[in-house]
């Protein structure tokens, strides 16, 4: 989406200046004029300009520490702001940046200027902001913020580590075959079809599939682009994702793995909310789009909505089903001595050791078995060239 330059006087005749969405000039327009600051320029950034439109979670890190640093130091946020958004190498974030100066020198809170832009600043990172507005502690609930996003980085690095080889040896056994069926096969086959040697089972199932897959293949690629089109409408379809997933948790060691994950997610989100000052309602709302497990996503909002019929957490969580002995046992032991957040912290530390165990015991599984699977192809591969080869020595001595 385009970004605009713009130009703004107040009626004090101090100049305003940063960028927005083309499609946010309206409104930006109202929003100025509400605070007594009027639009005198905008101009479109050219084509030739490149903006990288994504601000990553790292950058988002960096963000929070830097103002937790600023408003422990006792430095104004709009001077902290200011030099990082110097600092920035991420052009849409510097504009981003100095939208949110401009905010707050128009006299809104750090919570609604960074609001602004919730592409840029998700929910958790204004609420926590908020919170911390609210109850004067500010520096904490960035603390706690920093705490968070570096947990959710080092989560997602886990899971890439996770699947990252899995993926590389299926996509290479996929390529493998379809370069030997539609590639060395027919060749070699053109080969023994001139001699006078019965072809052994394997050498004879090899190249019935080589010829299936040459005499059929614009039906076998039309297939594979409609299985892939039917699995992303699928995917759409919150019945289908919530089946999904609701069956992946039942699969041996990757549905404890995930069901982990859910645990950890839940166990560190709310006890920084709880603590954080956020509403137990508005956490568990954050916390469950957070989650990418649909089935978590409806057991959370259903927690949600017991919550705000007068349950207790014990009670909702308990009866949800989903959450295991251990987090149930430290919401319960939070809410009847009232240190909720010191209990969770508990199961997040039992969780930050166990799911990295629980990540190599997979990963000690999955590569074996991807290597053995990988073997076993190759070694078909290899009797099925072989097999014929050997019988036609045989033959001639």
């Amino acid at each position: 989406m385009p970004l605009v330059e713009y130009r703004a006087r107040g009626e004090d005749g101090r100049l305003h200046t940063g960028r927005t969405d083309l499609t946010r000039i309206t409104s930006l327009r109202e929003e100025l004029r509400e605070q007594g600051i009027f639009l005198v320029e905008t101009r479109k950034i050219g084509p030739g300009r490149f903006v990288r439109r994504k601000v990553t979670r790292r950058e988002l890190i960096f963000i929070a520490y830097h103002l937790q640093t600023v408003v422990r130091a006792g430095i104004p946020l709009i001077a902290g702001l200011q030099d990082l958004s110097e600092q920035s190498p991420n052009r849409y974030l510097k504009s981003v940046l100095d939208d949110v100066v401009d905010a707050l020198g128009s006299g809104s809170s750090l919570s609604q200027a960074l609001g602004r832009h919730p592409n840029v600043f998700p929910e958790e990172f204004v609420q926590m902001t908020m919170s911390g507005e609210v109850s004067g502690q500010l520096d904490e609930s960035l603390d706690r913020l920093v705490h968070l996003l570096e947990w959710q980085e080092q989560l997602v690095a886990q899971v890439r580590q996770l699947v990252a080889y899995p993926i590389m040896v299926l996509i290479a056994l996929a390529g493998l075959l379809v370069l030997l069926l539609t590639f060395v096969i027919p060749r070699f086959g053109s080969i023994l079809d001139n001699l006078d040697v019965e072809l052994p089972l394997p050498t004879r199932v090899l190249m019935t599939m080589s010829q299936f897959c040459l005499d059929h293949w614009p039906a076998l690629l039309g297939l594979t682009i409609g299985a892939v089109i039917a699995g992303f409408l699928l995917r759409r379809s919150s019945a289908v994702r919530i089946a999904v997933d609701r069956w992946s948790l039942r699969i041996p060691m990757y549905g404890n793995l995930r069901l982990s994950l859910i645990s950890s997610q839940v166990s560190h989100f709310l006890g920084a909310f709880i603590d954080a000052g956020v509403p137990i309602g508005e956490g568990l709302n954050m916390i469950a789009r957070l989650s990418t497990n649909f089935h978590a996503r409806r057991v959370l909002g259903r927690i949600r909505d017991r919550v705000f019929e007068g349950e207790t957490l014990t009670e909702a969580f308990a009866e949800s089903g989903l959450f295991p002995r251990l987090v149930l046992r430290m919401i319960s032991i939070g809410e009847e001595s009232g240190t909720l957040p010191e209990s969770l912290k508990k199961a997040e530390d039992y969780y930050d050791r166990e799911i990295p165990r629980r990540v190599k015991t997979l990963m000690d599984v999955a590569a074996p078995t991807l290597t053995v699977v990988l073997a076993a192809v190759l070694c078909f591969v290899v009797l099925a060239v072989l097999l014929p080869v050997y019988k036609m020595y045989g033959a001639l001595t």
